[in-house]
Parts: structure tokens; sequence; C-alpha cells
């Protein structure tokens, strides 16, 4: 990917066409993260024959500001996530720290001081324009909403809505935070996002097999 790989409909087009692969490993939902996207992701990042390998580690830290952290190498890379968050929770970090995988794919992407990086998303003041480590948190958090509750998704959960499904009970049954299933059905820039990264994705072929 390259320096224009900035906006959420880049990320969507991204995840939209490895969620193709990863479909024919999730026929229902929930989507599949350690035998679905683990896989389907580190396949796309393996060159010149060498696998690239992506390892989940759950360990045991009180997660209030730092759920979770990728360590990257240059033929795998290791994911630490917090034991002590929810099924729903960890399934998130675990997409959100994969997305970076995708997201920051060249050196000078790469976190250089992961304080100063935490301290401005705490503080809530990023300058995402100009940040690049800021942005790409925030685009990484996109992309694990889409995911979790991919496009191929929607009309299953537009369904149960419609039923009269709460939140809480569509996020029990995706596995994913309740608050991102809010956004996903509820919310109509983040719908409109999604319709427009996905009419665009129609048009074109995937970009990664």
């Amino acid at each position: 990917m390259s320096d224009g790989f900035t906006r959420p409909v880049d990320v969507c087009l991204v995840v939209n066409d490895l969620f193709q692969q990863v479909k024919s490993r999730t026929l229902h939902y929930p989507v599949k993260i350690e035998e679905g996207w683990i896989p389907v992701v580190a396949k796309s990042l393996s060159v010149d024959g060498k696998q690239f390998r992506v390892e989940l580690k759950c360990h045991e830290w009180i997660a209030k500001q730092l759920s979770g952290f990728l360590l990257r190498y240059e033929d795998h890379a290791k994911i630490y996530f917090s034991s002590t968050l929810n099924d729903c929770w960890a399934r998130w970090v675990v997409c959100k720290e994969v997305a970076h995988l995708l997201i920051d794919t060249e050196t000078k992407h790469y976190t250089k001081d992961p304080l100063s990086l935490v301290q401005q998303i705490i503080s809530q003041i990023p300058n995402v324009t100009f940040n690049h480590d800021v942005n790409s948190e925030f685009l990484a958090a996109f992309a694990a909403i889409e995911m979790l509750l991919p496009w191929d998704m929607r009309p299953v959960m537009e369904k149960m809505m419609n039923d009269g499904a709460s939140d809480l009970q569509i996020a029990k049954a995706f596995s994913a935070p309740e608050i991102y299933v809010n956004l996903v059905l509820k919310n109509e820039h983040f719908k409109k996002l999604s319709r427009d990264s996905n009419a665009v994705h129609q048009k074109r072929k995937p970009v990664r097999k």
C-alpha cells in the first residue's frame, strides 16, 4: 500500500477484497478470527514463497488504556491482547492489530514513539491530518469494525434488528462490541461510508489474492 492509504473508503476496499477469501472459511456468523482473518491476512503478506506468520498472545494485564498491541518482525508478527477483555472486545482488539498489518506496510509508518502515541490517543487531541500514527489508529479501528461486521453480513444484521433484536442481542450473535453494532446499523455517516466503498468494490477486481 502507499502513502495515499489514508481514507476509510480505502480501508474498506482492502477489507472487502480479503473478506471474499475469509467467506470460504466463515459460512456463518460470527466471523472467524483465528481460522478466518488470521490465515488470510498472513497469506496476503507472504512474499517470494516465504510464509508470513501471525501469532496471538493472550496475557494478563488490566486493559484500562492499553487493550492490545502489535510486535512486527520481518517474517512474522505477534499480537498481544489482555485476558481481562471479554470475547467481543478481545476479537475487536485482535482485528484492529491485524488491520495495522494491512494499513502500515512501510517501515516509515511503524510507530517510533509508542508512548507519545498512546498519550495523544488518551488525551483525545490527535492531529489526524499530520500524525500518521494517530490516523493509523483510527483507520485500524474502522477496519476492525468492517472485519467483525462485514458488509456481506449487514442484511442479516438488519433483518435481526427489524425482527426486534436489540443491539446487545445482535452483538452477542456476532461476537462483537455492542457499541459497534449500533454504529453499523444506526449511524448514517458510517452506513454511507460502507455503502460507498462496497459500490466501488463491486466495480473493480480484488487487489489481493
